[in-house]
């Protein structure tokens, strides 16, 4: 005889004074006990049903999920019996995790996270870290639902991000719209109906909006004065200047080339004057001379390393070893560049961002397309020769 139900765990008490909801199963006298992902507080709970009350926000939603666990538990229990097979309580068990739907919203986050770095989509993986790690410092309830997500909580998010930690409304979209994609995906592998999807679109009209974070600044590209500025540096006053003010000029020289891309640069890049590579977000192959300055950039880092910069070397063998590689170095550049503009008296964040919009604006000055102005970095390919 086997004896299972929903109970409120009070032997163990949570921060916020909650306790967790747990499957409770008695088989030959012993008792065990299994997490449904969910808590409570003794007022919102009834022990005797096993079920949220009424006054709980979401608590249709909670329920449903409660009451597909106690129907999962008496298929798993069932299957046992039609198959004629001895109950064994780590079958049990192993089948329970891994058909119970109520996954946590930062185990799955986890989930995507891991299955992202196996396929080399590292990028991703990161932001999935990044949100993760974001929506902690607001629900730090690690057994977040997916339930729980609704309009209320999503507007709530958002005020914490702008007006309780001050990040820019550019950043609170990514965390939000990374929580959305994920919330998709939990959609499509049955972990939340459909029905309770309460982001905007057609599924729900009336749904939570991204419109309030929409990026509408733009970055601003430096004026001819300030290049030269930065062009005619004093290397010799500050040396410990000079890696970061080379690779911001090369990056310009170089129509705007990111420092992912710069990183990877090897001297099998270089084809005479020209340089060719392809960009690694988009695929895209470019081919363009480069000028004396840019040479002179390379000629100056010249070592016997097969990468023309000193970002990466023969150590950073794997994916994850030159992502961390070059993270690293960007925040030193960043740090870098920064005092950089306080020492030359320069009224801009000098970004590689920054090197790659100045670009295109002296493109733009030279009459050159806009259509090809917009590929920055751009359908240069087609562009051999370009004085700037």
């Amino acid at each position: 005889m086997i004896n299972y139900k929903l109970k409120l765990y009070k032997g163990k008490t949570h921060k916020d004074g909650t306790h967790p909801i747990i499957l409770q199963l008695i088989y030959n006298r012993k008792t065990y006990r299994l997490s449904t992902g969910y808590k409570a507080k003794k007022s919102e709970f009834n022990d005797d049903k096993g079920l949220f009350k009424r006054s709980v926000d979401n608590y249709r939603i909670k329920n449903e999920n409660l009451l597909d666990i106690i129907l999962l538990a008496g298929r798993i229990i069932d299957d046992f019996r039609r198959q004629r097979k001895p109950f064994s309580i780590d079958m049990f068990k192993e089948r329970f995790k891994r058909n119970n739907s109520a996954v946590s919203v930062y185990e799955f986050f986890d989930e995507l996270k891991d299955e992202l770095r196996l396929t080399g989509k590292l990028k991703n993986a990161d932001m999935y870290y990044e949100a993760k790690r974001s929506l902690l410092k607001y629900k730090p309830n690690i057994n977040l639902s997916f339930g729980e997500i609704d309009y209320n909580f999503l507007k709530g998010y958002e005020k914490h991000l702008l007006g309780v930690r001050k990040i820019k409304p550019s950043s609170a979209n990514v965390y939000i719209r990374t929580l959305r994609a994920a919330y998709r995906e939990a959609m499509r592998r049955g972990h939340i109906d459909i029905a309770y999807y309460p982001f905007k679109g057609e599924l729900n009209p009336a749904g939570y909006s991204l419109a309030n974070l929409k990026y509408t600044s733009q970055p601003r590209a430096l004026t001819s004065q300030d290049m030269e500025k930065i062009k005619n540096f004093d290397h010799e006053a500050y040396p410990k200047f000079s890696r970061a003010v080379y690779l911001f000029l090369f990056s310009y020289y170089a129509f705007g080339v990111n420092l992912k891309d710069l990183s990877s640069l090897k001297r099998s890049n270089i084809y005479g004057k020209e340089l060719r590579y392809k960009r690694s977000k988009t695929g895209e192959e470019f081919c363009f001379e480069l000028n004396a300055d840019a040479l002179r950039i390379i000629g100056h880092f010249n070592s016997d390393s097969e990468y023309l910069f000193p970002v990466l070397s023969e150590f950073h063998k794997t994916a994850q070893q030159q992502k961390d590689r070059i993270h690293k170095v960007q925040g030193q550049i960043n740090k870098t560049l920064k005092q950089v503009a306080q020492v030359l008296e320069i009224d801009v964040n000098l970004t590689f961002y920054v090197a790659r919009h100045t670009m295109a604006t002296t493109l733009k000055r030279k009459q050159i397309s806009t259509d090809v102005i917009k590929e920055v970095g751009l359908a240069i390919k087609r562009w051999t020769k370009v004085k700037h």
